[in-house]
C-alpha cells in the first residue's frame, strides 16, 4: 500500500501535511461510474425513441397528417438530432 502526502494550508498560514492512502484516493470512479454512464445513455436512447414513436401517433391522430408524411417528419427530426450530436462531438474534440 502506497501513501502520498498532501499539504493542507490552515487559516493561520501554517501548512500541515497529511498522509492519504492511495487506496482511498482510487476508490472513487472506476467501474461504478462507467456503469452509471452506460445506463444513463441507454435511458436517454429509450426516451428519445419513445418520444419519436409518440410523435408519430400525435402527428397522425391530432394533426391528421397522412402516415407517410408523419413518418417522414419524425425521420427528419431524428436525423437532425443525430446531426446535432455529431456536430457537438466534432466541436468537443
Amino acid at each position: 500500500m502506497e501513501n502520498s502526502e498532501a499539504p493542507e494550508t490552515r487559516g493561520s498560514g501554517s501548512v500541515e501535511i497529511t498522509t492519504v492512502s492511495t487506496e482511498q484516493r482510487t476508490s472513487r470512479g472506476g467501474w461504478n461510474a462507467a456503469i452509471f454512464v452506460i445506463f444513463v445513455e441507454m435511458a436517454e436512447r429509450f426516451a428519445f425513441y419513445g418520444v419519436a414513436g409518440n410523435l408519430i401517433s400525435y402527428l397522425i391522430k391530432e394533426l391528421h397528417q397522412p402516415t407517410s408524411t408523419a413518418v417522414q417528419n419524425v425521420n427528419t427530426w431524428v436525423f437532425s438530432g443525430e446531426v446535432c450530436l455529431d456536430i457537438r462531438e466534432h466541436i468537443s474534440h
